[in-house]
């Protein structure tokens, strides 16, 4: 499968074809229906290539699109989350985050919408309702909302927080040793050796 970017009457158009150099139409719809609410081309190749990712997945495992189930969505993403270490490639792609894989089923979920609300195909991507975070972003009518819920997949990764990179001490000692004045020297040196954080 190739994802092509192609110039038709002015306009960027995004392709997505088989391995017979056919257009997959179910996708061609949907990048054209994003396309006509001027989505980004940037973000349409990103559609393209999340949904690109889905169409190997379903001929790898002899799947139709419009017969999937959320069992096959549940595999779809155990799909996404595994490397396949027998394979030796010279541009292999680095393992998929979780925020990578969240993104791609958003993709996919707003393709199976796009899908149910044309040709009233049951969407697989099942959601639920779960309490909003307290820091998520509220707006200005917020305090007329009757409750505090927001619909969440049942597939989502869960997204780990951010990693955090220390100092080692030779690091430090070089980054010192850059410095010129005293007063620069006692700062950093009595941040790095109390541990204070920047803020």
């Amino acid at each position: 499968m190739e994802l092509h970017v192609t110039k038709r009457k002015g306009r960027e158009i995004v392709v997505l074809l088989d391995n017979d150099m056919r257009i997959v139409k179910p996708v061609y719809d949907y990048l054209k229906y994003q396309d006509q609410r001027d989505r980004a081309i940037n973000t349409l190749i990103a559609y393209g290539n999340d949904l690109k990712a889905f169409w190997e997945f379903l001929s790898d495992y002899g799947y139709a699109y419009d017969e999937v189930s959320p069992k096959m969505i549940g595999e779809y993403k155990e799909y996404l989350m595994s490397e396949d270490d027998n394979i030796i490639a010279i541009n292999k792609e680095g393992a998929r985050t979780a925020k990578t894989i969240n993104r791609m089923l958003s993709t996919l979920h707003g393709f199976y919408q796009y899908k149910a609300d044309m040709q009233e195909i049951d969407n697989p991507l099942l959601m639920h309702e779960v309490n909003r975070p307290f820091n998520a972003f509220k707006g200005i009518l917020e305090h007329a909302r009757s409750d505090n819920k927001t619909k969440q997949s049942i597939f989502k990764v869960k997204e780990s927080n951010y990693k955090i990179n220390l100092v080692s001490d030779d690091e430090m000692e070089l980054f010192l040793s850059r410095l010129d004045k005293r007063r620069d020297i006692l700062l950093y040196k009595m941040l790095y050796l109390t541990g204070a954080r920047i803020q």
